[in-house]
């Protein structure tokens, strides 16, 4: 039946929906018998499998994703996630990476991509994409940005900066100080 691959991938898109990953596993896998090669399909499994902790079977499904070129940055985070929960932080950075650069003008994905250079003790990298990422963040405080670069300028011994960023990361003003 033509429809029955949607309704297998609604209903795996429900349970996802209310953190019933398992039954979405469940669902997705039979989605994805019925209507091969579907990418939203696969990367829904891939998430499913990612957020049940089994990670390192959503990794080959989040890379199928990423391999389609479908040049969505969501695909590029998923994967990135998925190798950021088993510690692979260089593996992790290099996915944020090509996901932040895809378009260029989300700062979440350069938070992310240098939060995994931080968590990989690439602290110098890092903290030049916190910078990237506090320079595209026009709109608002990044304050998780703020919060890693006053780490950054805590290890490097610059106590004024760090201060300046703790108070930027809660949101007051300079006056402060």
């Amino acid at each position: 039946n033509a429809g029955l691959w949607q309704v297998q991938y609604n209903v795996g898109r429900i349970y996802l929906e209310h953190g019933k990953y398992p039954e979405a596993v469940e669902a997705f896998n039979s989605a994805l018998k019925l209507k091969p090669g579907d990418p939203e399909i696969i990367s829904s499994l891939g998430v499913a499998l990612m957020k049940s902790g089994k990670n390192t079977e959503a990794i080959p499904y989040l890379t199928q994703v990423v391999d389609m070129k479908r040049y969505i940055q969501e695909d590029f985070y998923n994967l990135g996630e998925a190798y950021a929960n088993e510690g692979q932080w260089s593996k992790a950075a290099e996915i944020f990476k090509k996901g932040a650069e895809l378009k260029g003008l989300d700062p979440n994905g350069y938070f992310y991509w240098g939060t995994m250079l931080f968590n990989s003790d690439n602290i110098v990298e890092a903290f030049d994409v916190y910078q990237i990422a506090k320079k595209k963040d026009l709109e608002q405080n990044h304050w998780g940005t703020s919060l890693y670069l006053a780490d950054i300028y805590s290890k490097r011994n610059v106590l004024v900066a760090v201060k300046c960023f703790e108070i930027m990361a809660m949101g007051l003003g300079f006056e402060t100080l």
